[in-house]
């Protein structure tokens, strides 16, 4: 059996393969972003792309190859003019963002790929029925409800109160989770929670991206995406030096620790 968190491995060196391969379907879809809803009842342009007829979207897609430069629009109340790709992933704001993402993703990113070797080494948690339970409750009531959670409070409260609240979560998780680990509806909780905060990340900062950067949004994102694979294929790393210097309470300790800076981060945007 692979130990914990060696498991995470494959899992990061995949994520970090889909982060830079994303970069050409966000170019290419860029046209279809343009704006950003404020609410979760407000239309969205890529999906009104693929209603369109067939001639209408190789229209749009043809548009990808041929336009020449963006109309100045107004971004969060402020007109932004076009500039260039590389002075938007430049700027502080771009750098603040990812390592936000670094720092949040990658806790919710370990325990994807490892809760389970790690309930494998626990006599109260090793049942191979339990953990599988585990799993598919976290998909469900984690991942997944997390995203429609956390991108809803996103549209309707704005970003950094969200975020905040997300990190914070996330951070008691993590700090309190060799102690969870002690009780088996205390670990499924644990566990469910970080999923739960995982699907948010997911969903929060695309559209953050978007209200940042308007039209260029989906340009920026798929080069801000790779903080999730970066976050997935350091997190094994990092998970190994902490477990080989302190056990799994290390491991936990820091990455709740990584969750509050990136609690603090939020307010420097």
């Amino acid at each position: 059996m692979e130990s914990f968190p060696q498991k995470c491995m494959p899992d990061g060196q995949a994520c970090f393969a889909h982060s830079v391969l994303s970069m050409p379907y966000y170019r290419l879809v860029e046209p279809c972003c343009r704006g950003t809803p404020p609410t979760h009842t407000a239309t969205y342009p890529l999906v009104e792309f693929f209603q369109k007829p067939v001639h209408e979207q190789l229209a749009t897609v043809k548009n990808v190859f041929t336009r020449k430069t963006d109309a100045p629009e107004q971004v969060q109340g402020k007109t932004v003019s076009s500039v260039p790709l590389s002075k938007l992933i430049l700027s502080k704001t771009f750098a603040t963002m990812w390592l936000m993402i670094l720092n949040s993703a990658i806790s919710g990113l370990i325990i994807t790929g490892s809760y389970k070797t790690f309930g494998a080494t626990q006599p109260q948690l090793n049942s191979d029925q339990f953990l599988s339970l585990v799993g598919s409750l976290s998909a469900i009531f984690g991942n997944a409800a997390g995203r429609f959670f956390w991108g809803a409070m996103s549209d309707i409260h704005g970003f950094k109160r969200p975020f905040t609240l997300l990190t914070l979560i996330q951070a008691s998780a993590m700090l309190s989770y060799n102690q969870l680990a002690a009780y088996r509806p205390t670990f499924l909780l644990a566990t469910v929670l970080m999923l739960f905060c995982m699907g948010g990340n997911f969903a929060m900062f695309p559209a953050q991206t978007m209200r940042v950067y308007g039209s260029a949004g989906a340009s920026v994102y798929s080069i801000m995406f790779t903080a999730f694979g970066s976050a997935a294929l350091m997190g094994p790393i990092l998970a190994n030096y902490l477990r080989a210097k302190g056990g799994p309470s290390l491991v936990f300790t820091v990455l709740g620790l990584l969750s509050l800076i990136s609690t603090g981060l939020t307010y420097v945007l």
